[in-house]
């Protein structure tokens, strides 16, 4: 279709649309305090003028608003498929857009396989008590953790990490007394409040994901909210709703351990703007052992990106330092994580070994909150112009020899290196 055509198009469907809220109603909006499922077709993001309303914004483009930030100017669009391809406004497919990090899993013999047939779990021992796994503890020597536990006396206190995720088993006793308050739980999959594993590929991801961060940080607050179903798919929408919801809430690291081949604008616009809030993103860089790393890891260490800020990216390593032959790596990597046969927690009061960038990802996002729990880190002491990112130095202390390559072009792939908490407690304290 030409362009006038494309124009007479919309023009006919602005006509439509007009006539339909000529009604004496008042245009509806969105409660944003109650989420419903969403249904667009198409997700963009636009620019709010000064004094622009959600009503005119919504009659302006034909779209539903599904956020409204007039303070910070913009407004995140949910549009229809029809709309979406006449519009002339830059936009992404909004269903099943994100998934885990592991979504080439397949399903054999009743084991469950991430990453594409790299580890399976194992079937489900009791977890009747828990800090750690002593299965774990190469790994955690690899990034000295107990170094950083001595360092960190308050082990993530008063920090709150909002993983967005398949959500929890939510009575896994492990889990319970780091829960935030039930009122900020969030379901955005179901609408609801209630942020529950569901069956599916991928059962038991979040919970395993929120495991791991309590192995680093036990005292951390951890706030569950479901952006993706059992079979690890979710709704672009769904997580930028859900990343302005964890804002709202007070979170101060979002736990990202799922992506996109895409780059949707209206991603960059939420992730770029829960920064200007203070809160750091941490994102897997996706299980296709290849150079190709997923959004919004992708963004951690580009070049002149706007989010390389915002954005932590973390690949896996084995417990010996060599990067883990699924994890996707390249330039724009930050860091390299433990993320191979981890044991965690699963549903119903179990545990598994699991592997992918999913369960690197979170040992970054516990990084992050051992450092900024502790009332003499830098970080607490410094404010505007002089302020510490905390992020960047996870970057800047991590260790650059410890990785071994796979092949040589790794050398030039493989970001600052492995994740080393004790250097990285240590600057935070500036003790040396």
């Amino acid at each position: 279709m030409n362009d006038n055509w494309k124009l007479l198009g919309l023009f006919l469907l602005y006509v439509i649309f007009l006539t339909s809220c000529a009604s004496p109603e008042p245009p509806a909006t969105i409660n944003h305090s109650k989420q419903v499922v969403d249904d667009s077709y198409y997700i963009a993001q636009v620019a709010i003028g000064a004094g622009e309303s959600e009503a005119e914004i919504s009659a302006k483009y034909m779209a539903k608003v599904l956020l409204f930030k007039p303070e910070d100017g913009f407004a995140i669009l949910g549009m229809s498929k029809e709309v979406g391809e006449l519009s002339l406004l830059y936009s992404n497919r909004n269903q099943k857009s994100l998934m885990v990090a592991e979504a080439s899993a397949s399903y054999s013999a009743g084991w469950r396989t991430w990453a594409g047939g790299w580890r399976t779990w194992a079937g489900g021992e009791s977890s009747l008590s828990y800090s750690t796994f002593y299965e774990n503890q190469a790994n955690w020597n690899l990034i000295h953790l107990n170094e950083a536990q001595n360092r960190a006396k308050q082990l993530g206190k008063g920090i709150t990490v909002a993983i967005l995720d398949t959500g929890f088993d939510l009575e896994h006793p492990a889990l319970k007394n780091n829960l935030s308050p039930r009122a900020s739980w969030k379901d955005f999959v179901d609408g609801d409040q209630q942020p529950e594993e569901s069956f599916g590929y991928f059962y038991g991801h979040g919970t395993a994901v929120a495991g791991i961060v309590l192995q680093i940080a036990p005292q951390v607050t951890l706030l569950p909210i479901r952006v993706l179903n059992g079979n690890g798919e979710g709704d672009l929408s769904d997580v930028i709703l859900a990343i302005d919801w964890a804002v709202q809430q007070g979170a101060q690291i979002i736990n990202l351990s799922l992506g996109s081949k895409d780059s949707p604008q209206a991603m960059r616009a939420i992730i770029d703007y829960a920064f200007s809030k203070g809160v750091y993103i941490t994102a897997a860089t996706g299980n296709a052992g290849t150079l190709a790393i997923d959004f919004p890891a992708s963004e951690g260490n580009k070049l002149l990106s706007s989010l390389s800020d915002a954005v932590v990216s973390v690949g896996s390593t084995n417990s010996k330092g060599k990067r883990s032959s699924f994890s996707n790596y390249g330039s724009s990597l930050d860091i390299f994580a433990p993320g191979e046969a981890l044991r965690t927690l699963y549903p119903n009061n179990l545990q598994a070994r699991v592997s992918g960038t999913s369960f690197a990802t979170p040992i970054a996002s516990a990084a992050l909150a051992l450092a900024l729990a502790e009332p003499a880190s830098k970080y607490q002491r410094r404010t505007g112009l002089f302020k510490a990112n905390p992020a960047n130095d996870l970057d800047s202390t991590a260790n650059t020899g410890i990785i071994t390559s796979q092949n040589l072009f790794d050398l030039f792939t493989l970001g600052k290196g492995m994740i080393d908490l004790d250097s990285y407690l240590r600057a935070a304290l500036s003790v040396w």
